[in-house]
């Protein structure tokens, strides 16, 4: 969830955008640091970009302001929408459909 919710953050930011750069340089300082120290992921094909370093790319974004964490939920919710409504069913008439068979 936190990933998600920092994917939202990341593009629903709107402010300064030397402040963005610099919140992804951060993180992606923090994640050559971890490939100096050899912390690389067991599954890293490619340690030069590793998934640790991939994630950390938007894993670290953290609440900037109020506008834009308001504009993070509302992409986060707009999207669950989207995608639920592409289930034919709700929970209740699936669990209804489970019950018979």
């Amino acid at each position: 969830m936190s990933k998600c919710l920092s994917w939202c953050r990341f593009v629903a930011y709107s402010n300064d955008m030397s402040k963005l750069h610099y919140l992804v340089n951060e993180a992606i300082l923090s994640a050559n640091q971890r490939k100096e120290k050899n912390v690389y992921d067991s599954d890293d094909s490619d340690p030069e970009i590793s998934k640790s370093m991939k994630e950390s790319l938007f894993c670290g974004i953290l609440p900037q302001d109020k506008a834009n964490e308001k504009q993070a939920w509302t992409l986060m919710q707009a999207t669950c929408l989207r995608i639920l409504k592409g289930y034919p069913n709700t929970l209740e008439e699936d669990n209804e459909m489970l019950e018979k068979d």
